[in-house]
């Protein structure tokens, strides 16, 4: 009996002392190495901020500098960071208002803003918690507005405009235009702020 007592405080003790051992310095150096990886992961995640524009809530990047709108007619604007290599301006301009019009009515006018024959458009229409939206995306020679034109052509330009409806409150027009990377990248964020889903939209026929 003693003998059998005895071996089953040995594996007793080798059970806790297996449970309350101190980490190897190879374990410390894999725990170090996991806890890295998770602070990486966690940096990649995009720092959001609430901003009000009206009745909606929009959640925008920190990065996204908040200007004084240039006309009465703009509710918003905010300055785009240009993505690497991108020196042209990206600029988001948010208007709000009854009276201006659909996306069909619309597209002509924004088509007008690029150069002839380099322009390419897709358009796709989906529903969010803020209501139901078209966003378009038109990429070319961009040239401006009759109200804004460009000094200079930029080629490799774009432009995505998001038309935001709900029954009950005036419609959101949001307007983005400037070198096609840095729009590109600010599609993404565009979508998120008003928790858009890309993959439950579907392409509007031009």
């Amino acid at each position: 009996m003693t003998l059998i007592r005895a071996a089953h405080l040995l594996c007793l003790a080798a059970v806790v002392g297996f449970v309350v051992s101190p980490l190897s310095a190879d374990d410390k150096k894999e725990t170090k190495k996991d806890d890295a990886k998770v602070e990486k992961k966690d940096d990649k995640k995009p720092k959001l901020r609430d901003v009000k524009i009206k009745d909606v809530v929009f959640k925008v990047p920190a990065g996204w500098k908040q200007e004084e709108p240039k006309s009465r007619m703009r509710a918003a604007q905010f300055a785009i960071p240009n993505a690497k290599g991108d020196t042209a301006k990206t600029e988001l301009a948010v208007f709000v208002m009854p009276g201006g019009g659909s996306f069909t009515q619309n597209l002509p006018r924004w088509t007008r803003e690029f150069k002839s024959g380099t322009l390419k458009v897709k358009a796709h229409t989906g529903k969010c918690p803020q209501g139901e939206y078209t966003i378009t995306e038109l990429t070319g020679t961009h040239v401006g507005s009759s109200f804004a034109p460009r000094k200079e052509p930029l080629e490799d330009g774009s432009m995505v405009t998001l038309i935001l409806t709900k029954e009950g409150r005036a419609p959101y027009y949001l307007k983005m235009a400037g070198p096609a990377k840095t729009v590109k990248e600010a599609t993404k964020a565009l979508r998120r702020a008003i928790d858009a889903d890309q993959k439950k939209e579907k392409p509007v026929e031009l």
